[in-house]
């Protein structure tokens, strides 16, 4: 990709409020003629709002049975937990290396994650913006979370359940009418709540800003209401907090299973 001037000279800074926190653990001494040390800035855009879908009734050819209702959540909670998890990967794969953790909140950078990727009259200013401000603070690389879409179906023992549909991003599937079997207390019951995370992991070359790989993560984990004394619907299997724990839990297995992946030689 070939840079060109940012049409305007206040454009980096008006696009979005961007803060770096680095991290450096130990560097080795470098050895002769060993390869430029890489520097990675890691950025996550998926945690601005979460989902609560609900599976609605099967009505014909209908595409999409779900109804969904979507939640802002103004803390960056959610992309503090995907970083880390990116953090911990990088350092566990090259041990000693600089990272740079970003925190983005610009809501037209989460609406455009999607065409990041690309160049594009749409993109380009965004590009440059994100390329500028993270190679002036020393980024060679950009490990970049974004939404992914998914089909609502979930693992169990005996294959996949779910009225499918699209789902995308962080959030919890609830399926009122299933009937489902716990293999651990073997009881019968209703339902179950299924918090999700559908996410894609990219390296980015911050040097022309194209994609070197990415790999999605679509995680989730599965509760039924018997898991809870009195619980009758499937949102009740949890409780506010553990909701939040669970999706703490499926946003870290996401994140590990792309970085596996785009962290591989």
């Amino acid at each position: 990709m070939t840079f060109h001037p940012i049409r305007s000279a206040t454009c980096a800074a008006a696009l979005f409020a961007l803060a770096i926190a680095r991290t450096f653990a130990a560097e080795p001494a470098s050895a002769p003629n060993a390869a430029p040390a890489r520097t990675y800035a890691i950025v996550s855009l998926i945690g601005d709002q979460f989902a609560v879908v609900t599976r609605g009734p099967e009505v014909g050819t209908r595409l999409d049975p779900n109804q969904r209702k979507l939640f802002p959540v103004p803390d960056a909670v959610f992309d503090r937990i995907a970083a880390g998890a990116v953090e911990r990967a990088i350092l566990n794969a090259h041990p000693g290396a600089p990272v740079l953790k970003a925190s983005i909140r610009d809501p037209r950078l989460f609406a455009l994650q999607e065409k990041l990727f690309t160049e594009s009259a749409e993109s380009h200013d965004m590009r440059i913006a994100l390329h500028d401000l993270l190679s002036k603070a020393g980024a060679t690389d950009l490990v970049l979370v974004t939404k992914r879409r998914g089909d609502a179906t979930f693992p169990i023992v005996s294959g996949r359940i779910g009225a499918g549909g699209p789902i995308n991003g962080i959030g919890f599937y609830i399926d009122n009418e299933s009937q489902m079997y716990n293999t651990q207390h073997l009881m019968t019951g209703t339902g179950f709540l299924a918090p999700y995370a559908f996410l894609m992991v990219s390296m980015i070359d911050l040097a022309d800003m194209h994609v070197v790989k990415s790999k999605q993560g679509l995680e989730s984990t599965m509760f039924l209401p018997v898991d809870k004394q009195g619980a009758d619907r499937a949102w009740d299997a949890l409780s506010a907090k553990e909701k939040v724990d669970s999706l703490d839990l499926v946003i870290r297995r996401s994140v590990e299973t792309g970085m596996a992946d785009v962290l591989a030689p």
